[in-house]
C-alpha cells in the first residue's frame, strides 16, 4: 500500500516538474503626468477633451495622447497618440469628467490596461466661459497594464 502511495506521489511530482513554466513576465504600470480634462457643452454635441504625457518604463517611450470624446459617442473608439504604438480609449465614454475610465492599450496587444480617473486628486473649476469646467490631476496617474 505504501509503494502505491509513493510511487503515486512520485508521478505527481514528475509531471509537475514536467509542465511548461508559462509565467507572465511582471509589467510595471505606465505613467501619465500633466493629465487634464475639459467639458464643453456650449454647443451640442457636448464633448470632453482629454490629453496627458505618457510614460512606459517597459517599453522606454514617452509620448503625447489626445482626444475629444463627445457625449454618447461610442466608447469602442480609439485614439492614436503621438506615438501610434499606443492608442487610448474610454470603455464606459465620458460622462463626468471628474470620474471617468482610461484604457491605454498597444495595437500589437503587447500591453493593456485600464484605470477610472476619479477622486480628490481631480482639482477642477467650474466657468460661465469655454469649457465650461476644466480638471487637472494633481500629480501622477497610473494604469496597470498586463499582456
Amino acid at each position: 500500500m505504501k509503494f502505491i502511495t509513493i510511487a503515486t506521489t512520485l508521478a505527481a511530482a514528475s509531471a509537475a516538474v514536467a509542465a511548461p513554466h508559462t509565467a507572465k513576465r511582471d509589467l510595471r504600470p505606465i505613467s501619465l503626468t500633466s493629465l487634464a480634462a475639459d467639458y464643453y457643452d456650449q454647443t451640442p454635441p457636448a464633448s470632453t477633451t482629454v490629453s496627458f504625457q505618457l510614460s512606459d518604463p517597459n517599453t522606454n517611450i514617452e509620448t503625447a495622447c489626445d482626444a475629444v470624446w463627445s457625449v454618447g459617442g461610442a466608447g469602442t473608439t480609439k485614439y492614436n497618440c503621438s506615438d501610434h504604438t499606443y492608442q487610448l480609449n474610454f470603455p464606459n465614454g465620458i460622462y463626468n469628467i471628474e470620474d471617468f475610465m482610461i484604457q491605454i492599450s498597444r495595437p500589437d496587444g503587447s500591453e493593456s490596461g485600464k484605470a477610472r480617473a476619479y477622486g480628490n486628486d481631480w482639482k477642477c473649476e467650474k466657468k460661465d466661459g469655454y469649457p465650461s469646467e476644466s480638471c487637472r490631476w494633481d500629480g501622477v496617474f497610473h494604469v496597470g497594464v498586463s499582456k
